[in-house]
This record gives structure tokens, sequence and C-alpha cells, in this order.
């Protein structure tokens, strides 16, 4: 009994060898590594570069990367130019490519996601933080969701919605940078970074994120590096998008082995998420029904 069992260890532990042997050798020959992006010696099977991509703000590193490959140079013509492809690793020998080519990208979306296999997202990751929607369909279904909410998008629409809301936001967001105390040391990305938010929650969505509330925290606040950054929003919307987009070790180990079930911790934030958008959503009818009354 007990050769028996050692007998069946032994295989086991010879065909998860072999596999990860097959895994490692698809990794290593892998020819995406042709693709610009960070050279093999500072990646591994394991992690991949997720240890950079941790360590600094988001997408940092990826855009080093795109810079390093060429990008945003200036050419010959005077015209910046650009890397169509950035290539980087992921954990368990995974690869991952960006797409920056705007080209390529209208061709990824554009085209037919549920018939044609070379077009099918695979947001596995996503689907597991934000579950099915808009951002994750294919197909039939992607088509359904996006002429929902195309009217809302109409080009004609954006634009007046945008020269009625900018000049109030941007009036305010520049009148909280006069009135803070001179030599003040502003994050730029930080602060245009929360402006934008509210431009695009009264735009598409009728919302106030009320991101320039803190701004207008910070503008209160002394020179100083203990308060020259920016507190975060405290829209519920925003606070449930961080957490769920906030990598721990408990998550990606979890996404890794598809264990995203048992990730109790998402699943009470994505229900918060989806409570928020209800809100939202209810408000923006009340008003609605108000005005058409």
């Amino acid at each position: 009994m007990m050769s028996m069992l050692q007998l069946c260890l032994s295989i086991g532990l010879l065909l998860a060898i072999l596999k990860f042997l097959k895994s490692y050798l698809e990794w290593y020959r892998s020819p995406l590594w042709a693709i610009p992006g960070p050279p093999f010696r500072i990646a591994s099977w394991f992690l991949g570069q997720l240890p950079v991509t941790i360590k600094e703000p988001f997408m940092e590193p990826h855009k080093r990367w795109w810079k390093q490959a060429g990008g945003g140079r200036p050419g010959t013509d005077g015209a910046t130019t650009d890397a169509d492809f950035i290539h980087f690793c992921f954990v368990g020998g995974s690869h991952r490519v960006i797409v920056t080519n705007a080209d390529v990208v209208r061709q990824i979306l554009m085209a037919n996601a549920g018939r044609d296999p070379r077009y099918l997202k695979k947001l596995d990751i996503i689907v597991s933080i934000v579950g099915w929607g808009l951002l994750s369909l294919e197909g039939e279904d992607w088509q359904r969701h996006r002429r929902v909410v195309h009217p809302s998008f109409r080009p004609r629409f954006v634009k007046d919605s945008l020269e009625r809301v900018v000049p109030d936001l941007v009036s305010r967001f520049i009148s909280q940078w006069r009135r803070a105390e001179e030599g003040r040391e502003i994050d730029v990305m930080e602060h245009f970074s929360n402006l934008a938010l509210d431009v695009l929650g009264r735009v598409a969505f009728s919302h106030d994120f009320h991101a320039l509330d803190s701004v207008s925290k910070w503008a209160d606040g002394n020179v100083g590096a203990d308060v020259d950054g920016l507190s975060p929003v405290t829209d519920r919307m925003v606070q449930a998008l961080r957490a769920l987009f906030t990598l721990n070790t408990k998550k990606l180990v979890l996404n890794v082995f598809g264990l995203s079930k048992l990730d109790w911790e998402t699943q009470r934030t994505r229900k918060a998420l989806n409570d928020a958008v209800d809100d939202i959503i209810q408000k923006v009818r009340s008003k609605v029904e108000t005005t058409v009354n």
C-alpha cells in the first residue's frame, strides 16, 4: 500500500516537473521577446515584472519602457515617434503586450471578437474584479451593451455637456491654486487627474465625484511634505474602484490559481461598487423625472 502511494506521489511530482519545464520553455522561447520592453534579464518565470510594477506608481514602468523603445521622441519630420507594442511578463510565465498604436487598437476594438478568436479579450482578471460588463463582454453581448450607452456619448451631446461643465470646474480648479500658500509644491498629474474625474462624472454620468474637494483641502494646508499630496477622493464608487484595482498578495495568488471565487474581500468590494453605481443611476432617474414633470 505504501509503495503504491509512493509511486502515485512520484508520478504526480514528475508530471508537475514536466508541466513546469514545458511552461518555462514556452516562456523562454516565446517570440514575444522580440517586441520592445524590459530586457529578459530582469524578468523571472514566477514573478515576471510584477515587483517593479507594484513598487512604482500605476503605469509608470510601462511608460518608461515605452520611452526606452523610442516612443514620444521627435522624428525627422517633426512629429513624435511611437512604439506600437510594449511587451512585459506577468506571474506564472505569462506574457503581456500593451498596444499603443491607435490604428491597431481600433482594429482590435472594432473586430468581431465574438467570432474571431484572434481578438478574444480573455480578461479573466478584469472579470474577477469587476464582473461582466461593457469592459469585459464579447461579441453580440458587448454590442448590445454598447447600444444602450451609446446615446449618452453622441458627439453633439458630449460637446454641449463639455461646454457647460468644463468652464465652471476649471475656474474653481484655478481658484484653489491661487488661494494656496505661495511656495506650495503641486503634483500636476495628480491635480489634473482629479479635475478630469469631476469632468467625466458630470458629463458622462451627471454625477459629482467631489474630486476637486481634495484640491480644496490641499489649498487649505501649509507648505510641507506631509500636506502637499491630495487626500483620497471620498466618493463611494471611486473608493470601491480603487480597492478593486489595488493588488495584494492574497488577491494575486487566488487569481493565479483560478480561485478568485474565494476572494471574499473582492466580492464585498464589488457589491459596494454595484450599490454605488445603482445609487448614481437612481439619482439621475430622479433628476430626469423631475425635469420632465
